[in-house]
């Protein structure tokens, strides 16, 4: 669109709105919801209907979202992985009460990998998901374990 172009439709646009304000301000009211409407994304609440949500309806709707977009989670998947876990941590077996257990994925190739407690997802966290890191770990707990039940040791094996 040239120069001129768009200085006649400016003309326009102002002429008009001096004639009509108000059926210029309806107009691009109109002209802004079909606008949000067409870029709307499927299943996505808007401000007016979160902020009427219940905390407790919005945490679970934030989460979801929140699991979504960071993992790549569709809804109910979360919940489909907790119950083939039993509910428990995938590596410990245990659970944190009143906590849920968190997202493990590979951060190589952001493949979700299964659930896990804070603890346990930390650990792995500390060994950098290297698993002779962690075959590392188990035979110096061995040693110890087995040769020596108080702990420490002056460095004479």
């Amino acid at each position: 669109m040239g120069d001129v172009e768009r200085e006649r439709r400016k003309k326009y646009k102002v002429a008009r709105k001096a004639r009509d304000p108000e059926g210029w301000r309806a107009m691009r009211k109109e002209q802004k919801k079909r606008y949000r409407d067409k870029r709307r994304i499927p299943g996505r609440l808007g401000r007016g209907e979160l902020a009427s949500m219940p905390p407790d309806d919005k945490r679970a709707y934030d989460r979801q979202k929140r699991l979504q977009y960071d993992y790549g989670l569709p809804a109910g998947r979360y919940e489909e992985m907790l119950a083939s876990q039993g509910g428990v941590c995938a590596v410990c077996g245990g659970t944190e009460e009143g906590k849920v257990l968190v997202v493990d994925h590979c951060h190589a190739t952001e493949r979700v990998r299964g659930l896990l407690c804070n603890q346990c997802n930390f650990g792995l966290g500390a060994f950098r998901d290297t698993p002779s890191f962690l075959e590392g770990a188990i035979r110096y707990l061995a040693i110890f374990s087995s040769t020596d039940s108080q702990g420490v040791t002056d460095g004479q094996g």
